[in-house]
């Protein structure tokens, strides 16, 4: 990331992430829903250092089970692991893309999610698992978008073009 921007960009994108997850986030859309906070993570950590992906993932973590008003730690730990990971594999040479970025989403929603699973079992493994799937999915079409803007603001600057 470039630096002090970066870290304001990744900032105003889990706090508008929040957001969207307390006013739309119980919403489904044909069984599957979105989770806006792992798609922010995703999509921040492909522009961070390992550091900064468990630091991105922490904060995600944290604002997902306050909002959820359930015990926090299995949110911080998973979202701190998936963020993380995916920071891991970004730093690792992989070329950012649109394509990157759906993986991404898609990684961390069934990263998380079925990590969640493990620390704290759902009533019914079946409809969690298929509600997991769906997610995913749609977590990774809306991070194109995310990305793409993300790209905008984070990415690599071309010699002799101007940015607003």
């Amino acid at each position: 990331m470039r630096g002090w921007i970066g870290v304001l960009v990744a900032g105003i994108v889990l706090y508008l992430a929040a957001a969207a997850e307390q006013s739309l986030g119980p919403r489904t859309l044909f069984g599957g829903r979105f989770d806006y906070l792992l798609i922010a993570v995703a999509c921040v950590c492909l522009f961070t250092s390992r550091k900064g992906g468990a630091v991105a993932g922490f904060f995600a973590g944290l604002l997902y089970g306050a909002l959820d008003g359930a015990n926090m730690w299995q949110y911080v730990l998973t979202r701190t692991l998936g963020g993380y990971f995916i920071a891991i594999v970004a730093s690792g040479g992989i070329e950012r893309s649109l394509f990157a970025a759906f993986l991404a989403a898609v990684f961390a929603t069934i990263f998380c999610q079925l990590t969640l699973m493990f620390l704290a079992p759902p009533p019914a493994v079946l409809p969690f698992l298929l509600d997991t799937i769906s997610t995913a999915v749609y977590n990774g079409v809306l991070a194109m978008a995310v990305y793409a803007v993300l790209n905008r603001i984070l990415g690599p600057r071309k010699a002799g073009t101007v940015h607003f």
